[in-house]
């Protein structure tokens, strides 16, 4: 329950900070220029780059350990919910 709602307030202070022309932290800013560079919105944006950014760790941990480290159901759900 404490995981949905840090979500929920997640993705409104973001969506807050970057729709006020705010400094966003570094990590929105990026997703919001990917968003602007595919012309398909800050969403767009935080998704691909929070599934890249999942692809690589389940790439990186596959490598060096043979099975997937440190990705569980909530760093899913997080990167649904918050993009």
């Amino acid at each position: 329950m404490l995981l949905l709602v840090a979500i929920i307030v997640t993705s409104i202070g973001a969506a807050m900070t970057v729709n006020m022309k705010l400094v966003p932290n570094p990590a929105d800013g990026l997703a919001q220029a990917v968003g602007d560079l595919l012309n398909k919105g800050l969403s767009f944006g935080k998704n691909a780059i929070d599934l890249f950014s999942v692809a690589t760790t389940c790439g990186i941990g596959l490598l060096f350990t043979g099975n997937v480290v440190a990705i569980g159901l909530g760093t899913l759900i997080a990167m649904i919910g918050v993009g």
